[in-house]
């Protein structure tokens, strides 16, 4: 089936695909660049104890640390590959055969790339409050971030088009994984650069997936 590009809600063409690629690429250079120098060092003690007030507690409701440890929990791997699945399924009964493949690539990939930025960057994770999600290993860029975006993002472009319904889909995709991000931070277990540079990897990683499988 042929595919229209730009049109409705329908993906992009995929020179535009590219330059955001490209451009999420370099927000993460940028981003790593900045960590590696410490030029980021002061912002990201002052946001992650932001939201902490006295014994590196947060304050607010009771009820505020479990919705983000819930909305926390839908970024690790266990819901983003059912969310996967679901959507692998939807797309091969589609017989979508390309737009199954760009999800699977990018579904598999995704962690893979995030382990070999963490042993690149070894940057420790924060020390400076209680955890309220558990948390080890390395912190640079994030794996719950990365892995959301780039994962629910693919799912966005493959459900869109089936349903006609990319941007909306996108739109949604992009919130939800930017709350994971925020969540990481506010739970104590990353820093703000982590999650930033994690959100715009992965974004940037689904869109080279999807420019290289259309320039194909």
């Amino acid at each position: 089936m042929t595919e229209n590009h730009g049109v409705g809600g329908s993906i992009p063409p995929p020179g535009t695909t590219a330059r955001a690629a490209l451009a999420c690429w370099a927000a993460f250079a940028l981003i790593a660049l900045a960590m590696a120098q410490g030029w980021t060092t002061e912002l990201d003690r002052a946001g992650v104890l932001l939201w902490r007030g006295e014994q590196g507690l947060p304050g607010g409701p009771q009820w505020l640390a479990a919705f983000w440890q819930t909305i926390t929990a839908s970024g690790a791997g266990t819901p983003r590959a059912l969310v996967a699945g679901l959507a692998l399924g939807a797309v091969l009964l589609a017989r979508r055969w390309r737009e199954a493949a760009l999800l699977a690539v990018t579904v598999l990939s995704a962690p893979t790339l995030n382990a070999a930025m963490k042993l690149l960057f070894a940057r420790p994770r924060p020390a400076l409050v209680p955890y309220l999600a558990p948390a080890d290993g390395l912190a640079f860029p994030s794996g719950h971030a990365s892995g959301s975006a780039a994962i629910y993002l693919a799912v966005a472009l493959a459900l869109g088009q089936l349903s006609g319904r990319t941007r909306s889909l996108v739109l949604l995709a992009l919130i939800w994984s930017a709350l994971v991000a925020f969540s990481r931070v506010w739970l104590g277990v990353h820093w703000p650069s982590d999650v930033l540079a994690g959100w715009v990897l992965g974004i940037g990683w689904t869109l080279t997936i999807r420019a290289m499988g259309s320039r194909a």
